[in-house]
C-alpha cells in the first residue's frame, strides 16, 4: 500500500483519506441556530490522529480550527463540511495542503461522538521558505 506521506509529497490531489478516532474531542464555541453548531476540534487530539495518517509528520497546523455542523436530529447524526488550509512538515519538507474535510458524528447521550473523518486533498505544493521568511 502506498504510504500517505508519499502520496502527499508527490501531490497526489484527489486522494481521499479516512480514519476513525474516538480521541478527537470537540467543544461547542457558538450555537448559531437550532440546526447549526460551530465546533472546535481539540488540537492535540487532531495532531496525534493526523500523525496516524501522515507518516513522518513532524509539524501540523490549521489556519481554520472550527467547522460548522449541520445537524440531523431525527437520524441522530451530524455531518460537517469544511475547506481546511493546512501547513505541515513531512520528513523535514515544508508543504502547503488545501483539503476538503467532512466529519460524521453520532449523538450518544448528551454529546456528539466522532464516527469518521474524511479528508480529500485538493491542492498540495512545496512551501518556498525563502519567500515567506523575513
Amino acid at each position: 500500500m502506498k504510504r500517505l506521506d508519499d502520496a502527499i509529497l508527490s501531490c497526489d490531489a484527489g486522494r481521499v483519506m479516512s480514519f476513525v478516532s474516538k480521541d478527537i474531542r470537540f467543544r461547542t464555541i457558538d450555537a448559531s441556530g437550532p440546526d447549526e453548531e460551530k465546533t472546535e476540534f481539540g488540537f492535540d487530539s487532531m495532531f496525534e490522529s493526523m500523525k496516524e495518517i501522515y507518516a513522518g509528520l513532524q509539524d501540523y497546523s490549521y489556519k481554520r480550527t472550527h467547522v460548522r455542523l449541520a445537524r440531523n436530529l431525527r437520524a441522530g447524526t451530524a455531518t460537517s463540511y469544511d475547506t481546511i488550509h493546512e501547513t505541515a512538515r513531512i520528513s523535514n519538507k515544508p508543504i502547503f495542503i488545501r483539503s476538503e474535510q467532512s466529519a460524521t458524528f453520532r449523538r450518544e447521550g448528551g454529546r456528539w461522538v466522532l464516527v469518521e473523518l474524511q479528508t480529500r486533498i485538493t491542492e498540495c505544493r512545496d512551501i518556498n521558505v525563502a519567500a515567506v521568511t523575513p
